[in-house]
């Protein structure tokens, strides 16, 4: 029962989209180079963060019953870096959307809170999750201020997603092939519309957000510096 909890508590931290939306560092405090894999527009990204993050990627990978220790050097350093490219990029969104004016709406993240502890028996329970993905509850709010944001900057980046009958109808072919190989009856077309029409549109919304971070990654490239 905790396992599931604690599954659920870390998919919402990282969110809907593709990129497990980490806490960057903005700590003042003077570090040497060792202790910085990147810098992004004077912000510093800390080694201490990455590696809080590539442990909280692990752990995902273990909840999930894949031993990430019985990867090879090659899997094992593209996870280093998928980690890496997601703390530069949700740095750079951070700093994009604050640009453009967003703020952090406080009391809904106080919400989101309160429904996230609602999901466990007691607020020790809550407590133990955080601390399994070396998280206080402060830092848990820094974080979804900071995802709230950059999800409001996405949205008004990309805008509203239509899906076509088209394109309904050639996912909805692909579901029947996909139920024949597997010897099974696919429902009617009416029936998993709904659900075909929403994975269109993450699939499209995917798709437009990893351009946007593209664009964004393009024009700042002078300014990320990678040190790790």
């Amino acid at each position: 029962m905790q396992k599931t909890h604690v599954n659920k508590l870390f998919i919402l931290i990282v969110g809907l989209f593709l990129l497990l939306l980490g806490a960057c560092s903005n700590n003042s405090e003077e570090q040497s180079a060792e202790d910085i894999v990147a810098v992004v527009n004077g912000e510093e990204i800390s080694k201490s963060t990455f590696d809080e993050e590539l442990a909280n990627a692990k752990q995902l990978y273990t909840d999930q019953g894949m031993n990430v220790e019985d990867l090879d050097d090659e899997a094992k350093t593209q996870i280093e870096q998928s980690v890496l490219d997601q703390l530069i990029n949700t740095e750079l969104l951070l700093q994009t959307a604050k640009d453009e004016g967003l703020s952090i709406d406080e009391e809904a993240v106080d919400t989101e809170i309160s429904s996230m502890k609602s999901q466990f028996e007691d607020e020790e329970q809550f407590t133990k999750a955080l601390e399994d993905y070396n998280l206080t509850e402060g830092e848990l709010k820094k974080q979804l201020g900071n995802q709230q944001i950059v999800t409001q900057y996405i949205d008004q980046q990309i805008g509203e997603i239509n899906v076509s009958d088209d394109e309904l109808q050639t996912m909805y072919a692909q579901f029947e092939e996909q139920a024949k190989a597997s010897e099974s009856e696919a429902p009617d077309f009416e029936t998993v519309k709904p659900q075909l029409e929403q994975q269109i549109m993450s699939q499209k919304r995917n798709e437009k957000t990893l351009a946007l971070i593209e664009e964004l990654r393009e024009k700042n490239k002078e300014s990320i510096e990678v040190l790790l």
